[in-house]
């Protein structure tokens, strides 16, 4: 799990507490555009509460051209609540 975050943070994501609510935030925070405000969060990431092996992101990351995905190595799933 060490080497995942430490993977995404040497790539420029941002480990994070939680991920707050992305409605929430827009209306508190004024961004010059929407995709500024979707790059903010497609860079953040967090442990997830429930299995501590897990990593959570935000929906709008995009892992399509992420070297560890093309190989893998990482695995992407949906959560179900």
């Amino acid at each position: 799990m060490q080497d995942a975050v430490a993977y995404f943070e040497v790539n420029g994501y941002l480990l994070v507490d939680h991920l707050p609510n992305l409605s929430t935030y827009v209306h508190s925070i004024v961004y010059d555009s929407p995709s500024e405000c979707l790059l903010e969060y497609s860079l953040q990431f967090t442990i997830d509460a429930h299995v501590s092996n897990l990593l959570c992101f935000h929906h709008s990351t995009s892992f399509q051209k992420d070297e560890n995905y093309l190989s893998g190595r990482l695995i992407l799933q949906d959560k179900a609540s």
